[in-house]
């Protein structure tokens, strides 16, 4: 839609149900996708791509068979080509509807890929905004009570993509599992995706709200509401319309984190995530839930052990080092210093711990 010789970040739209790379984008009365008519005065360093899929419930000729994974792995595959010449410039998704499981499918497909070059869009993605999205269903795929003026029923449909919205469809649970799985693993490793839903307002003539505001949002993540109907919800007529300032507001923050000079870069999310530790006294808890009255005998011997007895008993000694075999359990003889009723106590004094892990949990 949109280049830029300098851009900071490729904003990639993807749209939902019964729509296409351009249309989806365009509000009644105007023949250019607001992406390209409108976006590039407020992001200035960004390039604007759209992608496109056969998504039509209803249609003629015959629709595409193409299912949810197939769409995703499309997505990975076709986005990894077209950014080879910049594959580390940071990521936004736009997403409608289906559009935003295909999304989260992809990433997630990019997260554990074995080739190196399509890891590419999962360590690149910094927010995705999803507008409509059913993560947890939506009632639109009982199509067969939808009007037939609504959608027009004298064309086909791809049954397998409506399957994915029913509400209790193993496959969108799946992918909701593994993309909070895969959140979690982010900030553990000092990683922050940013995340905002759009939710629709009003009901699509003749057929009602096709996603709910229950639907449509992620617990934990910023919700905010678009004064239309699920397909009028991502077509904006003027830089003025309340919707694109509410969705170019968030665009705009998240690409001024990406231009900071504080912006966190690969290197230092991967020395943030080697300084993170487990906690103790949840490793102990865990071991004595799973290994019981071994607990105690994985530490008692220290308070027989000659070096550690004659650094206790002499005063000025100050330094104990610990050493062993990976998984001798260092840390937690450590952390059990406080059970110890031989373990010296010097008011006034303190002490400092340095401990790694043979693991690379953290240190």
């Amino acid at each position: 839609m949109h280049e830029c010789s300098d851009a900071i970040v490729d904003i990639c739209f993807v749209h939902g149900l019964t729509g296409n790379r351009d249309s989806t984008w365009t509000a009644r009365g105007q023949s250019t996708p607001w992406p390209k008519a409108l976006l590039p005065a407020e992001l200035s360093r960004a390039r604007i791509l759209t992608y496109g899929y056969d998504a039509y419930i209803v249609r003629k000729p015959v629709a595409g068979s193409n299912r949810l994974t197939d769409h995703a792995t499309n997505l990975l595959h076709d986005l990894t080509g077209k950014r080879r010449n910049a594959p580390s410039r940071a990521l936004i998704f736009v997403a409608h509807s289906l559009g935003g499981l295909v999304c989260k499918k992809a990433i997630l497909f990019s997260r554990n890929n074995p080739e190196a070059h399509l890891r590419g869009i999962f360590d690149c993605t910094k927010g995705i905004v999803f507008m409509g999205t059913p993560h947890k269903g939506s009632w639109i795929a009982d199509w067969s009570k939808i009007p037939a003026g609504a959608l027009g029923l004298l064309k086909s449909s791809n049954k397998s993509l409506l399957k994915v919205l029913e509400t209790d469809n193993q496959l969108l649970e799946a992918i909701q599992v593994d993309f909070w799985s895969m959140i979690r693993e982010l900030r553990e490793g000092g990683r922050c995706l940013e995340v905002t839903c759009f939710f629709e307002e009003l009901p699509l003539p003749g057929v009602g709200k096709v996603v709910s505001k229950e639907s449509a949002t992620l617990e934990g993540y910023i919700s905010i509401s678009i004064h239309a109907n699920h397909s009028d919800m991502v077509k904006f007529n003027s830089a003025n319309d309340t919707g694109f300032v509410r969705l170019c507001g968030e665009l705009i923050r998240w690409a001024s984190d990406i231009s900071s000079p504080y912006a966190m870069n690969e290197k230092d999310r991967q020395c943030l995530k080697d300084l993170w530790a487990t906690d103790l006294n949840d490793d102990k808890t865990r071991i004595q839930q799973s290994k019981g009255g071994l607990l105690k005998d994985s530490y008692i011997w220290i308070l027989k052990n000659p070096d550690f007895q004659q650094w206790r008993d002499n005063q000025e000694s100050q330094l104990l080092w610990i050493k062993g075999d990976p998984g001798k359990g260092h840390r937690l003889t450590y952390q059990q210093r406080h059970s110890y009723s031989s373990w010296p106590y010097l008011p006034g004094c303190h002490a400092a711990a340095i401990a790694h892990s043979a693991r690379a949990e953290g240190v």
